[in-house]
């Protein structure tokens, strides 16, 4: 009725899922970023990588992903 249409994806198959994509890619440059040379200690990177994504906000939302995926801000 309103012209929407459903697709569905799975883990193995994400690039169905345009926005999945997006953040993927964001996630990407932003972990380059911070492990510049050292790439042998990627993983240690992945909890500054996760915070400094979850605290940034989104320059088309201008809102915190967490406030548009949960609606509300946590303290």
């Amino acid at each position: 009725m309103l012209g929407t249409k459903l697709k569905f994806s799975i883990a193995f198959h994400s690039q169905i899922d345009s926005q999945t994509e997006v953040v993927n890619k964001s996630l990407e440059n932003l972990l380059c970023t911070l492990v510049g040379q050292h790439t042998k200690s990627w993983d240690l990177k992945l909890v500054t990588t996760k915070f400094v994504y979850n605290t940034t906000v989104n320059r088309i939302t201008g809102k915190l992903p967490h406030d548009i995926v949960y609606d509300f801000r946590p303290k």
